[in-house]
């Protein structure tokens, strides 16, 4: 009974020296990136919409550091609209963001949060306000994982929706998720992720498509 004892607190010992690592190096991280930043803002004399101006006239192509730099300051103003374009300025260069960026970017995820307006920015073609589009960067960014590990099941659910095309043909994306979660034993929330995932790759669209037709021929 001893020596078990013994072994447990050992491995109780050994897992929270790994969460005090994991925690210090984290620490550590997040204040160096801080002070490069902090030094970036110091040697570079130009101001931000100076710097913003440089992505809007395409004359230069940050590092991933420079963008996570621009974001962060972009944050620290509350400048909601200037981080959105600095985010979709890294898309469109096929830069992948980084998991700080989406940290940084995060602090502006709020409905109350004040939000500055200072930073002159060419019009947008987007439909959303930046706050509501930060809101859907952020909601993406915490659920691409439960939406990968959702897609696991999506055979299954098609091979049920095609020999069950009435089903299929349900335009209500709520009570199609419901539908397949009871009849395919998964969680409600999975299928809604699957549901998501047929109506972007147009999937449902064969079952739909096809009720238009049969109900023109039946008038």
């Amino acid at each position: 009974m001893i020596h078990t004892l013994d072994a447990k607190i050992v491995e109780e010992l050994k897992e929270l020296t790994l969460k005090i690592h994991v925690f210090y190096n984290n620490y550590m991280r997040s204040n160096l990136d801080y002070l490069l930043y902090k030094l970036y803002i110091m040697n570079n004399h130009s101001t931000l919409q100076e710097r913003i101006n440089t992505l809007i006239s395409n004359t230069y192509n940050p590092t991933n550091q420079e963008y996570l730099f621009l974001i962060q300051e972009c944050v620290h103003l509350k400048e909601f609209a200037a981080t959105v374009f600095v985010y979709d300025h890294m898309l469109s260069n096929n830069i992948t963001p980084s998991n700080e960026i989406y940290k940084c970017i995060e602090k502006l995820h709020s409905k109350t949060l004040p939000e500055n307006k200072t930073i002159n920015l060419p019009s947008s073609k987007r439909a959303l306000q930046p706050r509501r589009r930060i809101h859907k960067i952020i909601k993406g960014y915490l659920y691409k994982d439960l939406y990968k590990n959702a897609l696991v099941n999506v055979d299954n659910v098609k091979e049920y929706l095609n020999n069950n095309r009435s089903i299929a043909s349900i335009t209500d994306r709520i009570k199609l998720a419901k539908n397949i979660s009871k009849n395919c034993n998964i969680s409600f929330k999975d299928a809604r992720y699957i549901v998501t995932h047929l109506k972007r790759t147009k999937f449902l669209c064969k079952f739909t498509n096809q009720n238009k037709i049969t109900d023109f021929f039946s008038k």
